[in-house]
């Protein structure tokens, strides 16, 4: 569905929020260009979640053909002890679960999704300027201003440069992220070193669709294959107590520092063996009161608004789906009162959502950070008592146990969610207004034009 009345759209912010906000507000009906200050779009050797809510989005915006081919489909998660490896348990991914939420779960290269995202944002028509630095957002009417004086006006601005970023900075101040006490050490290695470690390959096969999560004192690791199979992704949660101060921080450059100390040796070895390594400090989620600005013309979308810790299986969910619900509600649009109303709508929909997410991440991560005694005891009977069931049919009370949490965080589905809101409140609100709508559903946008294939990105 298109939106009758269409925008001129600048989005601050070329990373995987801002082209995913792109191609989906170009395919509902509006003309969207893209400002980054970088020249450099990937992420070195970061791997991406695609848990089955984000998957059935990127399903029903075109994508499914390319993700089948590049991504890793998991089928189990096998849980072993950081300290000793012993495997623990192991959790299936049933074909009933997958059936009823209608997408299975992956991971996928950042490389591949970005430029899979990229490639359908410039089919579409959207406009991409890198190393184009804005200095300066402001409203009525909505502009940005760019290095070197160059003013560009627009109808709407959407800020997707991170908490730290110029939109959200200039609207609300700068985003004071407290530490949560971890950093992430992500690597990788290929199929071929692996080869030489053959102690190192049952672990590693991407045949048996298994996800790998060691759990330790404060502390988890989690291993995956990327590429299909041509890389295994190492990534160590640690204490910033136990880090060493040497050594690069961030995505866009490489740690060839000290390796992190795990306490399995096959995993140490693994670890050992990364030769592209990064590593990012983690901090506490945070979020505004306020998503817009007073003129309800700049939004701040994905890590703008909500800063979510990376690495974790919602980690780039939580933002698609706001881009999918932002999409669908501005797909609405008739007039332009009615342009706050939307944008209230897509806050008042997607805050109980993050908290969700939020609690949901506490709960997993401190459930893997036990320390010894007995409700770690207990978690590893529960761990194992998975292990002895492994293979067997789950009937619907087995099936409710163990993945009731879960179906709360991939059942979503933020498209109806959205439809949800317009029909109880924004087909409520047009109608007191006087105006005729109707009440089809917006369904998935439109597809067609969507590259089959993933191209080199030549941009700006």
């Amino acid at each position: 569905m298109t939106a009758p009345l269409t925008l001129d759209v600048i989005v601050v912010g070329a990373g995987l929020s801002g082209i995913a906000t792109a191609y989906r507000l170009q395919r509902a009906g509006h003309r969207v260009t893209v400002f980054d200050d970088r020249d450099e779009t990937s992420r070195g050797c970061t791997a991406v979640h695609l848990p089955c809510n984000l998957a059935r989005i990127l399903h029903e915006w075109g994508f499914k053909e390319q993700i089948d081919a590049l991504a890793f489909n998991v089928k189990n998660i096998n849980f072993h002890s950081l300290d000793s490896g012993e495997l623990l348990g192991c959790a299936e991914w049933p074909d009933d679960l997958i059936d009823e939420i209608g997408a299975p779960y992956h991971i996928i290269q950042w490389r591949d999704l970005y430029t899979m995202l990229y490639v359908a944002a410039t089919d579409a028509g959207v406009q991409f300027h890198y190393n184009t630095n804005v200095v300066g957002v402001l409203n009525e009417p909505p502009r940005v201003e760019l290095a070197g004086g160059k003013t560009i006006t627009a109808d709407f601005i959407i800020g997707t440069d991170g908490p730290n970023g110029i939109v959200r900075a200039l609207l609300f101040g700068e985003a004071m992220l407290e530490p949560e006490g971890h950093t992430i050490y992500t690597g990788t290695v290929s199929r071929d070193e692996l080869a030489n470690h053959p102690e190192l390959l049952d672990l590693t096969d991407p045949s048996n669709g298994n996800f790998q999560i060691w759990a330790g004192t404060s502390r988890h690791c989690i291993g995956m294959p990327m590429l299909n199979g041509a890389e295994y992704v190492v990534q160590v949660w640690q204490l910033n107590d136990d880090i060493p101060d040497e050594g690069a921080e961030g995505w866009d450059a490489a740690y060839t520092g000290p390796r992190p100390k795990v306490g399995d040796l096959r995993l140490q070895r693994l670890v050992d063996l990364c030769t592209d390594m990064r590593r990012v400090k983690v901090f506490k989620p945070d979020c505004p009161e306020e998503w817009a600005d007073d003129t309800d013309r700049i939004l701040l979308v994905g890590d703008a608004v909500h800063y979510f810790p990376p690495g974790l299986v919602q980690s780039a969910a939580v933002h698609l789906e706001d881009i999918e619900i932002l999409g669908v509600l501005l797909s609405r649009l008739t007039s332009w009162e009615q342009l706050s109303h939307l944008i209230r709508g897509y806050q008042e929909i997607r805050e109980p959502r993050f908290q969700q997410n939020e609690d949901s991440w506490h709960r997993t991560n401190y459930s893997l950070w036990l320390p010894p005694g007995p409700s770690q005891q207990g978690r590893d009977t529960q761990f194992r008592r998975q292990l002895e069931q492994k293979g067997e049919p789950l009937d619907d009370e087995m099936m409710l146990a163990q993945f009731e949490e879960v179906w709360k965080e991939v059942g979503y589905n933020a498209r109806e969610a959205a439809e949800e809101w317009w029909v109880n409140w924004g087909m409520l609100r047009e109608r007191s207004k006087g105006r005729s709508v109707s009440i089809c559903l917006a369904g998935p946008p439109e597809i067609s034009g969507v590259s089959t294939h993933v191209n080199s990105i030549n941009a700006e």
